[in-house]
């Protein structure tokens, strides 16, 4: 048997709506709709938005402020 992790398809969806929930929060901000979410074993590490608008600076795109 394979210690590969078992991929658990409602987590997946959890986590995608998670994401989309960031996007969102950045389109009702005025931002582009992008959102981000980093997990490790199951967990939640991170989340954000797209805040480039906000703060005026092209490198702070959600998915680089998390990683």
């Amino acid at each position: 048997m394979s210690d590969e992790p078992i991929i658990d398809l409602q987590s997946d969806h959890y986590f995608m709506g998670e994401a989309l929930r960031q996007a969102a929060k950045a389109s009702e901000a005025g931002e582009v709709p992008v959102g981000a979410v980093v997990v490790r074993e199951g967990r939640v590490m991170a989340r954000a938005c797209n805040q480039v608008e906000l703060l005026k600076e092209i490198g702070r795109a959600s998915c680089r402020e998390r990683v």
